[in-house]
Order: structure tokens, then sequence, then C-alpha cells
């Protein structure tokens, strides 16, 4: 585990790093089946489409300073992750915007979610971040949405997911 931050110990002995993506995937796998089943795997497929996570792409935007993640572990075990992706903002010149991709906290771990987002937060802060888009309201699920209004982010829309194939 390695840490631009410092690490924060939670009461539940959930411990809250800045983490290589290499050890997230490796250590992940459980995890990120828990997580496309929560959010509505089927024959692994999500509506529509085949689940299929780009781990190269994750390593290569991380080697370019584009992405980086949170990790949770309890007792050293990988119990969550969270994943943001950042890129210039085409909105505003000058701005830099990070997108979080990927968040998924182990249900008996769900505390630390506002811990993780604490620390990206701080991460993003410390890369000269400007803006953090977070997707919420995922497939009827509202925890995320929850969480983003006790932070204080202003509702922005819907997203809405069009296939473009024949």
């Amino acid at each position: 585990m390695i840490s631009t931050l410092a690490e924060h110990r939670l009461p539940d002995r959930c411990e809250v790093a800045i983490e290589l993506m290499a050890n997230i995937c490796a250590e992940g796998q459980e995890l990120f089946v828990a997580h496309a089943r929560e959010g509505g795997m089927v024959d692994g497929m999500i509506d529509g489409r085949r689940i299929d996570p780009d781990f190269d792409l994750f390593l290569t935007l991380e080697s370019r300073g584009a992405a980086f993640a949170v990790g949770a572990r309890s007792d050293g075990e990988l119990v969550g992750y969270l994943v943001f992706v950042i890129a210039p903002s085409l909105e505003c010149k000058g701005d830099m915007i990070a997108e979080q991709s990927a968040f998924f906290v182990r249900e008996d771990h769900r505390g630390a979610g506002s811990e993780m987002h604490r620390i990206g937060r701080e991460e993003l802060k410390r890369r000269r971040v400007n803006h953090l888009v977070i997707r919420a309201s995922v497939r009827g699920r509202e925890r995320l949405a929850l969480l983003a209004e006790r932070l204080g982010a202003k509702y922005m829309g819907k997203y809405y997911y069009l296939p473009l194939e024949d």
C-alpha cells in the first residue's frame, strides 16, 4: 500500500489510503464481482453491456497522472476501492475535472466510504483539480446521492446511457 497522504485509522479498524491500481486490480477480484452483482449484473451483463473492465487502461492512466485509486483495508484485506479519472475541462479552459469512476465498499465496511471520499478529494486538490463529477443513484441505488448531497455537491441533471450499436 502506498500513500501520498497520511493514513487514517477508522473506528472499525479499517485503514484508508491512496493505493496503486495494480494492487487494487490484483487483490480486488472478489470485490469487482460483488460490485457488478450489486449493480445488477446477470450472466456477465449490466444494462445489455458485457462487463469487462480495462485494467490496462487504468494502469496507463495512473502512470500518466490521469487516474488514481483510494483503497480501504481491514486487517490488510482490501474491502473497498474508489477510482478517479482526471482530464482537462472542455467547458472551462485551464480547469481540471475529475470523474468518480468506480466506487465500492464491501457491505460490512460501508462506513469507510465517507473517509475514502475525503482522502480522494484531498488528493484531487493536491493535484490541482477544480471540479469533481459524482455519478449517483446508479440503477436506483441512492447511497451515493446521499453522500454527494452531504458533501455539498450541486445537482447537475441526469446521465443517460444510449447504446449506438445496431
